[in-house]
């Protein structure tokens, strides 16, 4: 992901449209020092990247934690999230084969694109989107004790209904929209007209950065949640295996006393018969 992404901002620098808006660029850093007698017709370029950095610093970094929380969780773990293994507690219409792919792609689809929308046309002080953007690692532990890798979990699944569970994924998906599409906007706003080829490309770094480490971090999520859990059972089938082991011994009891009682009655079908015999000799 982040080489597709580095390709393009290399190439870029040959494009035309952004060695002419580049040019405009350094001849805007170039007038004030003449015009204050200075004798120095360089660009000061590196001074331009570097104020431009700091300037973007904020919000490059929310952008960063918006896109490792999202996909962290999306799409590995919302996709094998599954609803409660009792049928009488599945209320809803989707049928349960469907449940992780419209949970996963249907409602965080839409919601974030409505969280897009709605950035457009109500907008948080770009002071406080930090707050937000540092909170939504919530969900990441929220999203850990759901239905998440039902047959070789080894942590304990407490958000067992499928309307929270929904909820919050249209919570995730029109935060994570909402936040982004600001945190870009601000950068962008942030500096002038001149310099924001070079916000723009530092900021989809940044922001390609986040979602490449949230996907490395998923495959840490699954190795704990396999391996470090305090329980020593895995569950099978949403249910303990302990549950699972008394099941079956139960079972083989059963069998073993049908077996046996089978048994019982051979042996009394053979005595009768050889009772039947003798008595016919006699």
């Amino acid at each position: 992901m982040s080489g597709i992404v580095l390709i393009p901002l290399a190439n870029m620098k040959k494009d035309k449209f952004f060695k002419f808006y580049s040019k405009l660029s350094n001849d805007d850093q170039s007038r004030p020092m003449l015009s204050a007698g200075g004798n120095n017709h360089e660009a000061p370029k590196e001074h331009m990247h570097m104020f431009a950095h700091m300037k973007i610093a904020r919000n490059s970094i929310n952008l960063f934690m918006i896109n490792f929380v999202t996909f962290a969780c999306f799409p590995s773990i919302l996709n094998e999230i599954e609803p409660s293994q009792e049928s009488a507690s599945y209320y809803l219409i989707v049928p349960k084969n469907c449940f992780s792919v419209v949970t996963t792609f249907l409602v965080f689809g839409i919601f974030m694109l409505l969280g897009n929308i709605l950035a457009n046309h109500i907008k948080i002080n770009e002071k406080i989107v930090w707050i937000p953007s540092v909170a939504r690692i919530l969900f990441i532990p929220f999203f850990f004790f759901c239905n998440y890798r039902t047959n070789v979990r080894t942590f304990p699944v407490f958000v067992t209904n499928q309307w929270i569970l929904i909820s919050t994924v249209g919570l995730f998906g029109i935060s994570g929209g909402y936040l982004s599409s600001l945190s870009i906007t601000y950068s962008t706003k942030t500096v002038s007209l001149s310099k924001s080829h070079v916000v723009f490309m530092l900021t989809s770094f940044i922001g390609s950065l986040g979602t490449v480490i949230g996907y490395i971090f998923t495959s840490t999520l699954i190795d704990i949640i396999d391996n470090c859990g305090p329980l020593t059972a895995l569950q099978l089938s949403g249910k303990p295996i302990i549950e699972t082991i008394a099941n079956v011994t139960e079972l083989i009891t059963s069998n073993v006393t049908e077996i046996i009682n089978v048994n019982n009655i051979s042996d009394a079908i053979n005595t009768t018969m050889q009772t039947t015999i003798n008595s016919t000799l006699l």
